[in-house]
């Protein structure tokens, strides 16, 4: 399990557009509408591939890194 860190108040000094926030949601929203089934099942199972060991090796990182 694990804790949240709190946050630096970086968030008070720079202010951050509300349009660079949502933007990767805005292009999920615009792209997914266009792309058909068959070329996101295919993207789909490539995406997880590549997601799953970059999450493993982050998660290795982290726990080389607390020890």
């Amino acid at each position: 399990m694990r804790r949240s860190l709190p946050s630096p108040p970086l968030r008070e000094s720079l202010p951050v557009p509300p349009s660079r926030v949502s933007f990767p949601a805005l292009l999920v929203r615009v792209l997914l509408p266009l792309l058909p089934v068959r070329v996101l099942l295919r993207v789909l199972p490539v995406a997880l591939r590549l997601f799953v060991p970059v999450r493993v090796i982050f998660s290795t990182l982290a726990r080389v890194s607390t020890l």
